[in-house]
């Protein structure tokens, strides 16, 4: 996985960058530990290259709200969202979950 964030360093002023868990076409996923209560969190951002269209701006924003929304077991619950002031990047903090990559998996 690419490192768009640095490991260590802090992102929009309260969680800190564990370790990178995914990249796609648009966004990365980090582990994340919210500094003040030291929660354990999946952080998703979306990438620099993808920061220019409002298409995507747009459709992260209307993911974090519905994650937000819906709750069922089956949906990741989403706990913040917001835009980096530092890096302008938008994001939103989930539920970090334990378990196999799909990828990995045969079905």
């Amino acid at each position: 996985v690419d490192l768009t964030l640095e490991v260590g360093s802090v992102f929009a002023g309260r969680y800190r960058i564990v370790r990178p868990i995914a990249r796609g076409g648009m966004g990365a996923v980090y582990e994340v530990v919210h500094l003040e209560t030291e929660r354990r969190r999946a952080m998703k951002v979306i990438l620099p290259t993808a920061l220019k269209s409002d298409e995507a701006r747009d459709r992260f924003k209307r993911e974090a709200k519905v994650g937000a929304i819906i709750d069922s077991e089956f949906v990741v619950d989403v706990f913040d969202a917001g835009i980096d002031a530092a890096t302008q990047m938008p994001f939103m903090v989930m539920e970090h979950l334990e378990g196999n990559d799909l990828d990995d998996e045969e079905f």
